[in-house]
């Protein structure tokens, strides 16, 4: 009887592991997504010293989504994250035409990571 107890503790504290590890993801991806949003605004709007402050704040948000996501998620998947985040700054500085697309592969690289994660019931039958 007492295994059966253990077994199913165990089973319910891997239940809940999974769905905080989703809302943890989906929050921070969220997070990281918006602030890339700001930051394609401020460039749409040709604000550049406006886009390069909040590149900035994207840059200290990436350590907490690294860490964040990190626990739940393989860290390779967050290479080209950082890859793309890496030359950002100097984009925005140089106002080079690729920024926009820079950006929007970075906001859609963060919001496929969650939509990645979430299950299938499909793949779980």
């Amino acid at each position: 009887m007492n295994r059966l107890k253990i077994s199913a503790g165990i089973l319910l504290l891997l239940g809940i592991l999974c769905v905080t590890g989703l809302f943890t993801l989906q929050r921070q991806c969220g997070k990281f997504a918006a602030q890339t949003e700001i930051i394609m605004e401020s460039v749409k709007a040709g604000d550049m010293e406006a886009a390069e402050k909040e590149c900035g704040e994207l840059l200290v948000l990436w350590e907490e989504f690294h860490d964040r996501t990190g626990i739940f998620i393989d860290g390779e998947r967050l290479d080209p994250i950082r890859e793309l985040l890496a030359g950002l700054p100097a984009l925005i500085e140089a106002e080079h035409p690729e920024v926009m697309s820079h950006l929007e592969a970075l906001r859609t690289l963060a919001e496929d990571l969650f939509l990645e994660e979430l299950p299938d019931l499909w793949h779980i039958l």
